[in-house]
């Protein structure tokens, strides 16, 4: 265990290598390379500004460079090791010099900042996918199992296969549009994690005075149903289907033979 352990990890690194490849080729073969990109925001200008700021972008970074010296130049920038260059133009090789992820040229804010304002987001959404995916599928899979070719298992499956293959980026906006929009059930929050007015709530719903306080768990929770409902619908209806039929009919009947039948 340990050895397979050990080989899957080292694994890892040839495989984020080729992942990184793979993402800097197509970005520097699209229409106008790499530096193009950083100006979808300088429309407006006059061609000698635009050719000026492209010009700047490319010494700043090195895209006036080959592509295998761009690609490596930016991998030593990413790697938590690699060379520091001095003022004096000395480089030498150092294991702590950190990350320099850049800059945003949406946000013009350090992507090393943006990343740590949303990485908690992602985490806590991903913290309550999982659970309500695995739950879901389990419950489905097993029944439909249990009462293989009944109605339950037919609808079941219809659903799953239908769930399955609506685009995540569809149901995201059909969600938004129905459920979030006034002019439908306006059920949900179109945006954000929690209410401002949340922020100043106790944790607990409550009952006061005014009548009911939904408080600051509530609120997160009513501004969460959505983004979990969108991410969670596709993987339990693939694991719904993988964990129904012959395996978890073969699991039923040697933990339960009085269930086969």
């Amino acid at each position: 265990m340990l050895t397979y352990l050990l080989r899957r990890v080292l694994l890892m690194v040839p495989t984020l290598l080729g992942i990184t490849i793979v993402v800097f080729t197509v970005m520097a073969m699209s229409p106008g390379g790499i530096s193009a990109q950083s100006l979808i925001g300088g429309m407006d200008m006059k061609p000698q500004e635009k050719q000026a700021l492209l010009d700047y972008y490319n010494k700043r970074y090195g895209l006036d460079q080959p592509a295998p010296m761009q690609y490596l130049r930016w991998l030593n920038n990413v790697s938590p090791v690699g060379f520091v260059n001095h003022e004096h133009g000395e480089r030498e090789f150092s294991f702590t010099k950190g990350m320099d992820l850049g800059t945003s040229f949406q946000y013009g804010r350090p992507v090393a900042d943006i990343l740590a304002e949303r990485i908690p987001i992602t985490l806590l959404l991903n913290v309550l996918t999982i659970p309500v995916t695995y739950v879901i599928a389990i419950l489905v899979g097993v029944y439909s199992a249990k009462h293989r070719g009944g109605s339950f298992d037919v609808a079941s499956g219809i659903a799953m296969l239908a769930l399955w293959s609506i685009p995540t980026m569809l149901a995201g906006v059909l969600l938004l549009g129905f459920f979030a929009n006034v002019q439908y059930f306006n059920w949900f929050p179109t945006a954000g994690i929690s209410s401002r007015e949340a922020l100043d709530m106790p944790f607990l719903p409550h009952w006061d005075e005014h009548g009911f306080v939904r408080g600051f768990l509530l609120d997160r929770l009513w501004h969460l149903i959505l983004p979990v409902l969108c991410l969670s619908y596709g993987s339990f209806a693939a694991l719904a289907k993988i964990n129904s039929y012959r395996c978890v009919r073969k699991l039923i009947g040697r933990l339960c033979p009085y269930c086969q039948s």
